[in-house]
Formats: C-alpha cells, sequence, structure tokens
C-alpha cells in the first residue's frame, strides 16, 4: 500500500523550485515586456496629442469657411454666355480654341 492517502508529508526525493530555475529566462522576457507597454503607453499619448490637432484643425477650418462648401459660379455676362455656347457647340475642334481666344479681353 505505497500509494495510500495519509497526512503526512514527503519529506523525500529532491526539491526543485522550477520558478527560482526559470529567473533567468523570465527576468529579460518580463523587462522586454515592460519596455514594449512603455512604448505602447509613449504611442498612445502621442497618437492622444495627433488627434487634438486634426480636431483643432478641422474645427477652425470649418469656422473660417475654407471646408468645401457650396460654391457659387461667377455669373457670365450676356456675352460670354454665347461665346462659351458656341466654343462648347465646336469643342475639340480648332474653331474651340479660336472662340475661346477671340472672347478673350
Amino acid at each position: 500500500m505505497e500509494n495510500e492517502q495519509t497526512n503526512k508529508t514527503d519529506t523525500g526525493g529532491v526539491k526543485d523550485n522550477p520558478a527560482v530555475e526559470d529567473a533567468g529566462i523570465v527576468n529579460p522576457i518580463l523587462s522586454e515586456a515592460k519596455e514594449l507597454a512603455q512604448r505602447i503607453e509613449a504611442g498612445n499619448k502621442e497618437t492622444k496629442e495627433l488627434q487634438k490637432k486634426e480636431e483643432q484643425l478641422l474645427a477652425e477650418k470649418a469656422l473660417s469657411g475654407t471646408s468645401g462648401g457650396h460654391v457659387e459660379a461667377e455669373a457670365l455676362s450676356e456675352e460670354d454666355q454665347k461665346i462659351e455656347t458656341a466654343a462648347d457647340f465646336f469643342k475639340g475642334t480648332e474653331l474651340e480654341n479660336a472662340i475661346r481666344k477671340s472672347g478673350k479681353k
């Protein structure tokens, strides 16, 4: 009955502490993990700062009226409209170029 359960502790044999044996391997891994965590935190901080700057630029752009909203086309005079119509009719030909050149002031 060697495998019988008792309240006695096993005092025989060699006791190995794997945590102490692996400490040489674990410490470099932990220090590398800490270093990577610090780099990630620094990157997150920089990302937040860049996002804040981008928000400020977008707000300034929206408030300054240069955000690319609706832009009214210039009103052409009746003579300029006739020149444009004639140039569009002859689009892709030499007459188009001639009409546009003659219409310039």
